[in-house]
């Protein structure tokens, strides 16, 4: 069904790999050989991952729902049925991004169907899992060591061109419009036409959501945008944007004080301040950071201040720094302002 799948033989294991990598979902049989699955379901509620159990009774399915469980199967069952549940959990906890039907194009990633023109498009594995990672987030932008790590996880030889190769596969069966390159930084779906404009607000709601899901910078981010009407600007100038505000959300979230939330305002102009606390610091240079991306390879995946700098730059917009941040004794603003 092109799952990456990590198999643990007993309670041991499990614990060492949930340590060591994140999950959409897990699989978890109740009859262990070192312990109650039950118990170790309750220790699994406080990470945000759905779990479906193999029960061996009805009333250990029900136990376990009460433990927490988003689903149950009782033993023996057949694949279908597990295939069937699996999807079902995704959907409602957003494992699976929600089916894409605009114009001539449809894919429905939990079915593992694609159509163009009416006509079944037939993707491998790989190729599905390089779909579902570009639109787990559209319109945002997903590293190439992203895309690497995941088919990694497929038990896929990577080479240096592997991405480029299934990006150009899934370009040619899809269409060139909705896969964009993002020069220096990775790819992102295009949900609709590269040319269609899109509203500003709705991206920074949703990229500031995406980080407010991650555990450890829950309640981290106040996002400011009272009265802010909708910015409709260019697809370029909000992918722009989108990568920007990431590297620089990311860098407020690990540089800035853990009890004081970052703050990302958006205003009526289009211009968006991101401000943490944490102590003064020396202003970057536009011209250290526009070398410093100069000097990044492909194979880079982190994001910083240079990929900011250079994405809102693409697009003859600009960043302005200042630390202190206005009003305060300590912390740190960026400001992009991008052409209206």
């Amino acid at each position: 069904m092109g799952h990456a799948i990590h198999w643990a033989k007993d309670l041991s294991e499990a614990r060492d790999k949930a340590g060591l990598f994140v999950y959409d979902l897990v699989l978890l049989d109740i009859d262990l050989p070192d312990g109650n699955g039950i118990d170790y379901l309750r220790e699994m509620m406080k990470w945000p991952v759905p779990v479906i159990i193999w029960a061996g009774s009805e009333q250990d399915g029900i136990e376990g729902l009460n433990a927490g469980a988003a689903d149950y199967l009782v033993k023996p069952f057949i694949f279908g049925a597990l295939f069937a549940r699996i999807h079902a959990v995704g959907r409602r906890h957003e494992k699976f991004p929600e089916p894409y039907c605009v114009g001539r194009l449809y894919i429905n990633e939990a079915e593992r169907c694609c159509e163009r023109d009416g006509q079944r498009v037939y993707l491998t594995r790989c190729e599905w899992t390089v779909t579902t990672c570009l639109r787990r987030r559209p319109g945002a932008v997903v590293s190439k060591a992203t895309i690497e790590e995941e088919l990694s996880s497929l038990g896929s030889e990577i080479e240096s061109n592997t991405v480029e190769v299934y990006i150009s596969r899934l370009r040619k069966k899809i269409g060139r419009d909705r896969i964009a390159t993002v020069r220096g930084v990775g790819y992102s779906f295009v949900p609709e036409s590269d040319t269609a404009p899109v509203d500003l607000v709705r991206e920074v709601r949703s990229i500031v959501n995406y980080f407010l899901k991650k555990p450890w910078f829950t309640g981290r981010i106040i996002l400011d945008d009272d009265g802010c009407p909708p910015l409709v600007r260019k697809f370029e100038d909000v992918l722009a944007v989108s990568v920007a505000l990431h590297c620089l959300i990311e860098n407020a979230l690990t540089h800035g004080l853990p009890d004081t939330p970052a703050t990302v305002s958006l205003r009526a102009n289009g211009t968006i301040a991101i401000v943490n606390g944490g102590p003064v610091v020396p202003l970057p240079d536009p011209d250290e950071l526009e070398e410093r991306h100069r000097r990044r390879t492909e194979a880079d995946s982190g994001f910083d201040l240079s990929l900011a700098n250079q994405a809102i730059k693409d697009v003859k917009g600009s960043l302005e720094f200042a630390s202190p941040a206005p009003g305060r004794e300590d912390g740190f603003e960026t400001i992009i302002r991008i052409p209206q």
